[in-house]
């Protein structure tokens, strides 16, 4: 680590039933890092590793580049301390499903990281 991931470009197409057909929507060429259109993100979530990091998303010689690195620390400096949700509501059913979603981008993430690793051997 780290690895970094380049992006040329990114179009995105809006789907229209009636006509069966893609729409384009946008294509960026990242000239330039528009701010108007990508979020950086600059927080983390419960129980994983993974923290955004703005200064990880960058443009260079008109490519998005993406970088993933090990974080020093996963704790953040202020947890929330909330009470846990009553089982058979619906922030419990929220919580145990972002879990599951989490833990399934983890395993992705995961085997990406391996699979890039080897390539960049």
């Amino acid at each position: 680590m780290p690895f970094y991931t380049h992006y040329d470009y990114v179009e995105a197409y809006d789907y229209v039933e009636s006509t069966d057909e893609f729409v384009l929507r946008f294509r960026d060429d990242f000239d330039h890092l528009d701010i108007e259109r990508w979020n950086l993100g600059d927080h983390s979530f419960a129980d994983t590793s993974t923290t955004f990091v703005p200064a990880n998303a960058y443009v260079s010689d008109g490519n998005l580049v993406l970088k993933m690195e090990k974080a020093h620390s996963c704790e953040p400096e202020n947890p929330p301390i909330l009470p846990e949700p009553m089982p058979g509501t619906l922030d419990k059913a929220i919580i145990d499903t972002t879990r599951v979603v989490v833990s399934m981008v983890r395993t992705q993430l995961e085997n990406w990281s391996q699979d890039m690793a080897r390539h960049l051997q």
